[in-house]
């Protein structure tokens, strides 16, 4: 697979966490691709290197890192629900 972006300024980053792939798609991230094991999926990122989205996300750092816009959010976990349910072949 060819690589989309500068990987001196980004590394990858796999969760099957819904949430937390919606917060960082609302941050900006990639996706760079994502697998179905059985009933999950897998999301991978390519997130800035700069950036410590993970432990802002999980220690609710209330900073500019840790803050989303809720609406973005809501949106953004509806769009990788569908995309969730979307078969491949």
């Amino acid at each position: 697979m060819e690589t989309i972006y500068d990987e001196e300024k980004f590394s990858n980053l796999e969760t099957p966490d819904l949430y937390f792939a919606a917060f960082l798609r609302v941050k900006g991230c990639l996706i760079t691709n994502t697998v179905k094991q059985g009933s999950r999926t897998i999301f991978d990122f390519a997130v800035p290197n700069d950036k410590d989205f993970k432990s802002a996300y999980f220690n609710q750092l209330d900073n500019e890192d840790g803050y989303v816009n809720a609406s973005k959010y809501s949106n953004a976990i509806k769009d990788l629900k569908t995309l969730c349910h979307v078969k491949t072949d």
